[in-house]
């Protein structure tokens, strides 16, 4: 694997390719009785998918599409994902219940900038050709996150351990933003949040309970007050963090680019940038 600045180049057997979803429908996040959980699909900010971010989106492939009366077969058929949320998304106590119908897909090598992004908002048919990108699906991978955002600890890597659980959490409200990311205002990438490895190996091993502090950790992380210890809460708990893991901590750290003679530029910016990234070991799914 090459690096190249403070990224691992990743190796073509590591990625999978897919393609930002554009329209409300394409991104659809439903519930179990088919109710909408998104906001709409309104602003090129909305279809950007930030480098380094988590990537989501429908397990069911779409391989037809609709343009005027007929129905038409798509010619190379990719999965329709989504790496940010939007104002109207569903995020709060119980939440991520209505997200366990989506998969992770991986994480964003380059994702689909700004510029990409207008051009597809401005006419649909740019999506093809400026809509795909690749996502790391296994291996090791970089993912931005904040090292310290002041707010819930289970969100930033501070104090965080080598080996500790790494989950997309599309049901917390993001609170951060970072350099080169879509308009805070309009769209943040999808959070994620960590789970101390203790916990992990605890919940994975029980069968019919769960030790006090496990069960206090997990209604923390995913949002839920209503686990409880028994079996069914057990499978249960089981299964959403199953679904919503990337992979495990390998490394963090602080980077910094140099400049000819050594000489640290643009210090703020890819500091910050830079400072704000953890590797991972992806979970094949």
């Amino acid at each position: 694997m090459e690096v190249v600045g403070d990224r691992p180049t990743p190796d073509p057997g590591q990625l999978f390719q897919v393609r930002t979803a554009n329209t409300r429908d394409t991104r659809k996040l439903t519930d179990a009785n088919g109710e909408e959980l998104n906001g709409p699909v309104t602003d090129p900010e909305h279809i950007v998918i930030p480098a380094g971010g988590i990537v989501i989106g429908k397990r069911k492939l779409t391989t037809t599409d609709k343009k005027g009366p007929k129905r038409r077969a798509v010619k190379n058929p990719v999965y329709s994902v989504t790496g940010v949320q939007l104002k109207g998304d569903l995020v709060g106590n119980e939440a991520y219940k209505q997200y366990l119908s989506m998969r992770v897909f991986g994480v964003a090598a380059d994702g689909i900038s700004g510029a990409d992004a207008e051009a597809i908002h401005r006419d649909s048919n740019n999506l093809d050709a400026k809509g795909r990108f690749s996502v790391i699906h296994q291996g090791m991978a970089s993912i931005v996150c904040p090292y310290n955002s002041g707010g819930d600890a289970n969100m930033h890597y501070k104090d965080k351990k080598i080996g500790d659980v790494v989950l997309a959490a599309p049901w917390a409200e993001n609170k951060c933003s970072f350099y080169g990311d879509p308009d805070p205002k309009k769209a943040r990438r999808i959070p994620v949040k960590f789970l101390d490895r203790e916990i992990f190996q605890d919940l994975m091993t029980s069968t019919t309970s769960l030790k006090a502090p496990t069960l206090a950790k997990l209604k923390v992380v995913l949002d839920d007050s209503t686990l409880a210890d028994n079996p069914d809460s057990v499978r249960f708990a089981k299964m959403a963090v199953a679904s919503f893991m990337v992979g495990f901590l390998c490394q963090t750290g602080t980077f910094f680019f140099l400049g000819g003679g050594g000489a640290l530029v643009g210090s703020v910016v890819c500091a910050i940038h830079s400072r704000n990234r953890l590797s991972v070991g992806i979970r094949v799914h």
